[in-house]
């Protein structure tokens, strides 16, 4: 298996402006434009919320205009892929795209906000959840209680839990509260950044 790695000429690309449908404009976007919004801390790596650019899964063999479509954004303009999941500019408000929560959508179909790595210029789609160590597993759903997240699975081997949050929670404020609370050791966004695929 071979590490694809999306760097910042090909995230340029990526972020082109279509010119028609299914097809890509060879305009680049200004990233340093778009990586506007709060920056976060994950695995000691430095990002920044792409707040125009959002991301939804994909089914398989799906075109990006027909997930797009099935979750209604037809008509959004499709910007590419990562992974299974199907990016694309966020045509609502101006104000709204500037929104500085990460808003967790946890339900099937809705929208995932984008990071941008600030170090290698990859993209990262947030998934929703957010994984904790914690000091003990015994306090797993205390923790789960006292900062309104559901706990989705739990790994007592490693003293790791993984909880999602509600719809509409700021991820970014769960995470500076799981980061202070004294239960927890460490606690990072779930994201989909490295792509594995066979050679």
């Amino acid at each position: 298996m071979k590490i694809v790695q999306l760097g910042k000429a090909a995230l340029a690309g990526l972020l082109a402006l279509a010119s028609g449908p299914g097809a890509y404009a060879q305009t680049a976007v200004d990233l340093a434009a778009l990586a506007t919004g709060p920056q976060v801390t994950v695995r000691e790596e430095t990002y920044a919320v792409l707040t125009g650019v959002r991301a939804v899964a994909a089914r398989q063999a799906e075109a990006p205009a027909q997930a797009l479509a099935r979750v209604g954004l037809a008509g959004s303009q499709s910007v590419g892929r990562k992974g299974g999941f199907v990016l694309y500019r966020d045509a609502g408000p101006a104000a709204q795209r500037a929104t500085p929560a990460l808003a967790a959508l946890p339900a099937a179909g809705a929208s995932h906000p984008v990071l941008l790595n600030k170090r290698t210029g990859q993209v990262a789609v947030v998934l929703g959840s957010v994984g904790v160590k914690l000091k003990s597993m015994a306090d797993a759903d205390a923790v789960a209680a006292a900062h309104g997240l559901t706990l989705t699975h739990r790994f007592d081997h490693l003293s790791t839990a993984f909880y999602s949050a509600a719809a509409g929670q700021d991820l970014l404020a769960a995470l500076a509260a799981l980061r202070a609370d004294p239960r927890v050791a460490q606690a990072d966004l779930d994201l989909l950044e490295h792509m594995l695929v066979p050679h």
